[in-house]
This record gives structure tokens, sequence and C-alpha cells, in this order.
């Protein structure tokens, strides 16, 4: 065996995605986690196997495009702005991993249709 060295990148947000994305369970919870966030009060969960395609739909609060564009970045969350935010969590999902996880993992496709917007919406692949 070689020597201890460095794991490749894309080996290592494989690895990430795989702590937060162990099952078709998680998707469900991280998805559910963040519709709540979003203020949800109605959630609708399709499965369809085999192959998994998961789909969710709710009725909370929506992203505008700019938010849509960034859901998926690694890291990104708009739960947390400071340190200091880390002792004062009140939702569910912060750390910003999970649904670039599910786009490591999956095909992903989010839509978002902001409340103030009745007939509109977008997606993001």
């Amino acid at each position: 065996m070689a020597g201890i060295q460095p794991l490749p990148p894309d080996i290592v947000q494989l690895m990430a995605a795989g702590e937060v994305i162990d099952s078709p369970a998680a998707v469900v919870r991280e998805l559910a986690e963040n519709a709540i966030d979003a203020g949800a009060t109605r959630i609708v969960l399709e499965v369809r196997s085999p192959p998994w395609q998961l789909q969710m739909t709710d009725n909370g609060s929506g992203l505008e495009v700019a938010d849509l564009r960034q859901v998926a970045t690694a890291h990104s969350t708009s739960k947390l702005a400071h340190k200091a935010d880390l002792w004062n969590i009140h939702s569910l999902g912060f750390r910003g991993e999970a649904l670039h996880s599910l786009s490591r993992l999956a095909r992903l496709t989010v839509c978002s249709r902001p409340q103030a917007r009745a007939a509109s919406g977008f997606c993001m692949r």
C-alpha cells in the first residue's frame, strides 16, 4: 500500500455528501427539514422506484432566482452568517450541505416559486 496521501477533491466531495445523504430516508429528511424551515404547512412526497426518484412539493416561502442559483453550492445557507449564530440556531437545517450533497450524488432539480409570485416559478438543474 502507498503511504498516506491526500484524497482527490472529487472523492472528498463524495465522502462529504455521504455523511449527509446515506439513504433515500436521509434525502426525505433533508428536504422536509428545508421545507419546514421555509415555513411550509403542507409537504407532499412522491416516491418511485426502481430507480429511486423522489419529488417533494411544499408551500414554503420559496426562493428568488438568485438564491436558487446558489442553493446547491457547497457550504451555502441562509441560516448562518457569523460564528456566533452557531450558538443560536432556531432551524432544523443550517449547514448548507444537504442540497449540495444531493447534487453530487444524484440528478437534482430544484424548482421554486416565491410566495410573492402567484403564477411563475424557476427551476435549476
